[in-house]
């Protein structure tokens, strides 16, 4: 019997081996003719493409867009970029502002594949690090080729977050970074991509440096990729060396010439004069100091005064290097603060171009918005500058609305002189056509990011000598153009910086980290060594506190692996934070309102406050300020403008956003994003699915997921959970609230509705972001309660013998021990249910996690109702505290009668466990 079955055996594994070679080998005939018919399609789709394009090329349009691009200095390189991309992997071309490298070089290598009959394989992906640029260049590429961009049969494209114009035939993709990043974390890295475009390489943000990385990790496996590194000429060789020596090819000019003029010619054309009282003057006579004391005696008020001298001569200025300059120059530059803005001379440059060099726009470079409006509002109320028959002054800065942007492209009347005030947003992202001057005043703001306190600096520095020729060529767009630099040659030849600082070395890291550890070509790597392998590696310390910050949020195990947590916060494209928010909100079932909230945060916001009518903008919007909160005001001036919309129609919801100054497009794109956020959530399986329901199932399923969205009170519950530990600490103040965060000193910036409030209901508030100006201001607040905190804010310490609760080390509670033991029991199971909820989130679309479901629940009941917020106000514990040992000291006898109290000791023990049960 033992042998019959062991014939069996291996009868059955012989059969089973047949089965399964069969089945290897009916896949692999399979694949094959996959192969064969999808090779076949492409020499079809090749030769069909082959024909189009001789036919275009042949064609009356395509003879004038030829010979139109032919006039660009960049084209005389398509011969030596043919050679450099069959020769090798990678090419590094340079060219400098109007050169059309954006334009043509994705041209140039569609064009020899369209002429070659290679049309069909090739697939081309340029990246852009806006989206604005990515859309404008795909526009103006496929209106050279004669196409409708994503149109039918067009082979031109683009593909930004929350739109996109592509179709089968796409052949040409513009897309931003941030696109071509999340193609780079599949499994199979860039599948169907021939070539890759990386343009604007040399501004060396974190998002092309990341792509910059794992292209090269790429390279080795994709023998067939092809990848262009754009860049202006500076650090071509870096970016070379980078990529094992590569080819550099560079493109000579622009379109047409531009000529720089320096601080010192501009003094000598001007005559410009310092005035005695003014800003930009180096402080000669020292610096008056006054300061109020209280005398202890009787309670009188001292003043006293003092005096700091000041430096006596600008400390850049060398009298030899300016010899040949009269004396009127070096008067100027001996005592100028070369750091300072001088407005007055930017006003009187603009005299001077407008009475001596003709007709054009003049685009002044300032660095903030500050600067831009004391411009503004000093010109316009000038007699000269502010006659509109003669001048038009127009801001131009990201906080501007769309229509106070759009304004700058507007063709003025004949002999109306255009003047654009911007920042460094001119520089590349938008292009002002009829530009013909340009005044740099070579500063900008420039944000350093400090790991450890996690704030955000924004700093006025010197533009790097790349920014520089950037901002110049903006002169020679239309025809010969003019630059006026406001520094001298000294400091650009001998001070400035060849390029910017990269970003990876002054950005955040936690968001970086979460990518690298996504991507499938650095999986093997520790992340300190993933970080080495970039173009200019971060501090190993910045890297170590990141990873140490992710470790405490849990989106990192002690190995550096992601937690379920880490990688759903990686997969969904929004900053930390706000990601963790949408998990919250998912969780919590208040999904749409915290979805709107996330979109807001993470674009623009939807309130408008022009420069000219901030008080009236401020007037009209406070109708929308409820609950202390900037996150529920943008929720509710969404909800009010859809109703107005479904009520009364588009024409409605316009006047609406007019009369509230609002803006429209930032509340489109709040509900297009939050549509996004749900497919986000949905795929991870936190959300149902939308698009797989009928209408009324949908309805439901989204009724469900919103049970709760109906609470302010959970709201913000859900928003401290999110945003900790960006937490605030509420103090009375004389005539506002003081604010504090871990003894220092904050302000709220005064963009939002709570930055002029004289008090507030709780002694808490959470914030998005903090950054460092003049000083240390945070932005979009909310209140919160001790509450919200305990339940979702930080690990908690209990001190059971003072009475108090320290949350995060340094937010301390007075509460009861008895109730801080059973908050942080609480804590830790609901903390541990939805970890477990988050790593098996397929529960939430079937129906289970049933104890989770009831913990959560009971959770929200009880941040809605506001339960036990009387256990934790900490002025009724402090009361309760000193009530009850006065009631101790009352009570307790004197001398040695000690025996008379064990009853009463007994009764409190017994009190005691009834109240732990």
């Amino acid at each position: 019997a033992e042998e019959e079955e062991e014939k069996a055996r291996l009868q059955a594994d012989a059969e089973r081996r047949d089965a399964e070679r069969e089945n290897r080998t009916r896949e692999e005939a399979e694949a094959a003719e996959r192969q064969e018919r999808r090779e076949a399609r492409e020499v079809e789709t090749g030769s069909r493409l082959q024909a189009a394009h001789a036919r275009w090329v042949e064609a009356a349009a395509g003879c004038a867009s030829a010979a139109l691009r032919a006039s660009l200095p960049i084209s005389k390189l398509a011969e030596q970029l043919s050679t450099a991309m069959a020769s090798t992997q990678v090419a590094v071309l340079c060219g400098e502002t109007g050169s059309g490298k954006s334009t043509q070089v994705p041209q140039m290598l569609l064009e020899e594949a369209l002429a070659s009959g290679a049309g069909g394989t090739t697939s081309i992906l340029c990246t852009q690090p806006r989206r604005i640029a990515a859309t404008s260049l795909a526009r103006r590429v496929a209106s050279e080729r004669g196409e409708q961009v994503g149109g039918r049969g067009s082979l031109v494209g683009y593909q930004v977050r929350l739109e996109s114009k592509r179709t089968e035939s796409t052949r040409l993709l513009y897309c931003t970074t941030g696109i071509a990043l999340r193609m780079m974390l599949c499994e199979k890295p860039l599948e169907g991509i021939s070539h890759v475009v990386v343009d604007e390489v040399h501004e060396r943000d974190t998002q092309t440096d990341l792509l910059l990385l794992l292209l090269r990790e790429l390279l080795p496996l994709r023998p067939d990729l092809r990848v262009v590194c754009m860049s202006a000429t500076v650090q071509a060789e870096l970016f070379s060396s980078y990529f094992g020596g590569c080819p550099v090819l560079t493109a000579q000019g622009r379109s047409y010439p531009v000529t720089d003029t320096f601080l010192e010619d501009i003094l000598a054309t001007t005559g410009h004069v310092l005035p005695p009282d003014s800003p930009c003057r180096v402080s000669d006579h020292g610096t008056w100091n006054k300061a109020t004391f209280n005398l202890h005696r009787g309670g009188q008020a001292s003043t006293q005064e003092w005096k700091e001298a000041g430096a006596a001569t600008n400390p850049d200025y060398d009298e030899g290097r300016y010899a040949a300059y009269p004396p009127g120059v070096h008067a100027v530059l001996s005592q100028l603060n070369e750091s300072a803005i001088n407005h007055d001379l930017i006003m009187e440059l603009v005299d001077y171009i407008d009475l001596n060099l003709g007709d054009g726009a003049v685009l002044v470079f300032l660095p903030g918005f500050a600067d831009i409006s004391t411009l503004y509002n000093t010109m316009s109320s000038s007699r000269r500058f502010g006659d509109r028959a003669a001048f038009r002054v127009l801001p131009l800065h990201s906080s501007l609305s769309p229509a106070e942007q759009s304004a700058v492209f507007d063709v003025m009347p004949t002999g109306v002189r255009k003047v654009v005030l911007a920042t460094n947003i001119a520089e590349t992202s938008i292009t002002i056509d009829d530009a013909v001057f340009v005044i740099d005043s070579g500063r900008a703001k420039s944000a350093m990011f400090d790991e450890r306190k996690q704030m955000r600096r924004l700093v006025d520095v010197w533009i790097s000598q790349a920014e520089a020729r950037q901002r110049a060529g903006r002169a020679g767009r239309v025809r010969a153009g003019h630059a006026f630099k406001l520094y001298t040659r000294q400091r650009y030849t001998q001070s400035m910086l060849p390029a910017r600082v990269p970003e990876m070395l002054r950005g955040p890291l936690q968001e970086l980290c979460l990518q690298l550890r996504l991507a499938p070509l650095l999986e093997s790597y520790e992340l300190r060594a993933a970080f080495a392998r970039a173009l200019d590696p971060p501090k190993a310390a910045t890297v170590e506190a990141a990873i140490i910050a992710l470790q405490r949020s849990n989106a990192l195990d002690a190995d550096e692996a992601l937690t379920p947590l880490g990688r759903h916060l990686a997969a969904l494209p929004v900053e930390i934070c706000i990601g963790r928010l949408m998990l919250y909100g998912a969780l919590f079932s208040c999904a749409d309102p915290i979805l709107l909230i996330a979109a807001a945060l993470s674009d623009r916001s939807p309130f408008l406050q022009p420069l000219a009518r901030r008080d009236e903008a401020k007037a009209a919007q406070v109708c929308f300020n409820r609950d202390e909160s900037d996150h529920l005001a943008a929720v509710d001036a969404y909800q009010k403008w859809m109703h107005v919309k479904r009520t009364e129609g588009n024409g409605g919801a316009k006047r609406f956003c007019d009369r509230h100054f609002l803006a429209e497009r930032a509340l489109v794109g709040m509900g297009e994003a939050a549509d996004q956020f749900w497919g986000n959530l949905a795929d991870l399986g936190l959300l149902p699915e939308l698009r797989r329901l009928g209408e009324a199932n949908k309805q439901a399923a989204r009724r469900s997921a919103n049970r709760h969205a109906d609470s302010p009170l959970l709201l913000k519950a859900v928003l401290a959970a999110g945003l900790f530990p960006n937490v605030l600490l509420v103090s009375p103040g004389r005539a506002r609230p003081s604010l504090s965060q871990q003894k220092q000193s904050v302000s709220i910036h005064p963009s939002s509705f709570n930055h002029m409030a004289s008090s507030f209901t709780t002694s808490y508030l959470v914030f998005h972001e903090k950054v460092k100006t003049s000083k240390i201001v945070v932005h979009d607040v909310t209140a919160v309660t001790a509450l919200d905190l305990l339940l979702l804010g930080g690990e908690i310490k209990v001190l059971h013998a003072q009475h108090r609760v320290v949350i995060d080390n340094w937010i301390d509670l007075t509460i009861s021990p008895r109730v801080a033991v059973l908050f942080k029991a609480l804590r830790h199971q609901m903390m541990s249910l939805m970890r477990r909820r988050i790593a098996d989130a397929g529960g939430a679309r079937d129906g289970g996690h049933a104890p989770q479901a009831a913990v959560l629940e009971a959770v929200v009941e009880m941040v809605k109702r506001g339960t036990v917020a009387a256990e934790i106000n900490p002025e009724a514990i402090k009361e309760r505290a000193i009530a009850a040992r006065e009631r101790e000291q009352q009570a307790k006898p004197s001398g040695r009668g000690g025996g008379n109290t064990k009853p009463e000791l007994g009764k409190g023990k017994g009190g005691g466990r009834g109240g732990r049960r």
